[in-house]
């Protein structure tokens, strides 16, 4: 009897998870169906990038597709008489082209598991209770039967920000038309200070803007350049970091104290990551909701500005620009956008005090939305509505133990990707998400094979 798996959102989750479930071994034939509005399956918004300008902000030896094969995405590109180096920060756009190359490789295995793609959106999804399957609902091609379901929708865009509409007020930083004309601007607003933040930065320069930039965001903290090499410090970490069990029972400020105070001694944050990047899953998972909301309200942009760093040419471009004059970073937080003629007026506040200034352009690059009751899409409005998903508590993404499907039947609805951090925290990057996709391909497997 065959099997269908649909697999709703072909981002680099999405595909990521196709790819293993094509890898595990079937009982018997499987249907792996991505759904993904874009053309290009497995670019998602991450790898759309305007020009080679933006880069992975990781070296390229540990960004290959697989847990087992960390070094694919070097192998593939060296196939291509692509010869970088292996700790160098290659283009999105290239790595966006490896994943799409894993893509064709697979649709053109014969083998008993069949991957298909729509070009469509997903705009609902019911388990019909009669057939023990769920029934997934797209705008072109009518509806799709599953045995299986996988949420993979990626960082979703801000519909608002600061009750302001993002359609028609700020111009998308990955569309390469919010960049026609950009070098005859004088003043630009860059919402944001974080990696997208910075791409924005990138393109703006590399498309001749030569005005000036205003960055805003609540605490305007710049992402923290890599420290290369650094092999040698990650032997001297404190073992205390790799222990779960020890770190989770110091309180959150002794926990900050003693890394501050190993950060110090190492003379960098990015060892100390390192070391607890493999644990910070299951740290996220044992600790307190209540440590969690302390940690997301205090030190949530302290740690993403260590934890998600950049290439140093792009710090070291980012600090010439603020020792011109070029580059102002702004401390505050955004209260209203009004379109006047050529420019549009901000008002913001910054220490309490309400302040405008005018701006050529604005770009949103204020992250994704976690708060999907915030989020306008059919899909999610219909998935909340019908109690199939609901908001997490801590407006990261979205939780589903809850939800109307029969407890039997609920290992056959999945989310995978950044729709995770509720759950998981430390779920965006590749690294992470590979592993993920790995291992609920398996359990899917495991489940379905058990059936047959």
């Amino acid at each position: 009897m065959k099997r269908s798996i649909v697999i709703i959102g072909g981002g680099c989750s999405g595909l990521l998870a196709a790819l293993n479930l094509q890898r595990c071994r079937w009982n018997a034939p499987v249907e792996i169906v991505i759904v993904e509005p874009r053309s290009m399956v497995g670019r998602g918004l991450a790898y759309t990038a305007p020009s080679d300008r933006c880069t992975l902000n990781v070296p390229a030896n540990t960004m290959g597709a697989f847990p087992d094969d960390p070094e694919g995405f070097l192998r593939w590109a060296r196939e291509g008489n692509m010869n970088f180096s292996p700790d160098e920060f290659v283009s999105r756009r290239i790595y966006g082209d490896y994943l799409h190359s894993l893509l064709d490789s697979a649709l053109e295995k014969d083998s008993r598991t069949r991957i298909l793609t729509y070009q469509d959106t997903a705009v609902d999804v019911v388990f019909n209770e009669h057939l023990k399957r769920f029934e997934v609902e797209l705008s072109r091609h009518g509806w799709l039967k599953a045995d299986v379901c996988i949420l993979a929708l990626g960082n979703i865009p801000r519909a608002h920000i600061s009750g302001i509409p993002v359609a028609g007020t700020f111009s998308a930083p990955y569309d390469p038309r919010s960049y026609d004309g950009i070098e005859h601007l004088r003043r630009v607003l860059v919402l944001g200070t974080g990696l997208t933040a910075v791409d924005c930065i990138l393109e703006c320069e590399g498309r001749g803007f030569r005005g000036g930039y205003t960055m805003l965001s609540r605490h305007a903290r710049l992402p923290q350049p890599h420290d290369l090499p650094q092999a040698d410090l990650v032997t001297q970490v404190d073992p205390l970091f790799s222990s779960v069990d020890t770190l989770l029972a110091l309180s959150l400020t002794e926990l900050v104290r003693r890394f501050r105070e190993e950060a110090t001694r190492l003379g960098s944050s990015q060892p100390i990551l390192q070391v607890m990047r493999p644990h910070l899953q299951n740290l996220w998972a044992g600790m307190s909701l209540a440590s969690k909301r302390r940690f997301l309200r205090h030190l949530r942009a302290i740690w993403e500005i260590h934890r998600h760093r950049i290439p140093g040419v792009h710090a070291a471009l980012l600090d010439s620009l603020r020792k011109v004059g070029r580059l102002r970073l702004v401390a505050g937080r955004l209260v209203s956008a009004q379109q006047q003629n050529d420019s549009m007026e901000l008002q913001y506040l910054q220490h309490g005090v309400s302040l405008q200034d005018h701006f050529d352009r604005a770009f949103i690059c204020a992250g994704s939305e976690g708060d999907l009751s915030k989020v306008d899409q059919p899909l999610v409005r219909n998935l909340l509505a019908r109690g199939m998903v609901r908001v997490g508590e801590l407006k990261l993404g979205i939780s589903v133990g809850e939800s109307v499907i029969p407890r039997e039947y609920k290992d056959r609805w999945r989310v995978l990707g950044p729709l995770q951090r509720e759950e998981l925290w430390e779920i965006t990057a590749v690294r992470e998400i590979r592993v993920e996709a790995a291992r609920v391909a398996t359990q899917i497997c495991s489940l379905l094979n058990h059936e047959l």
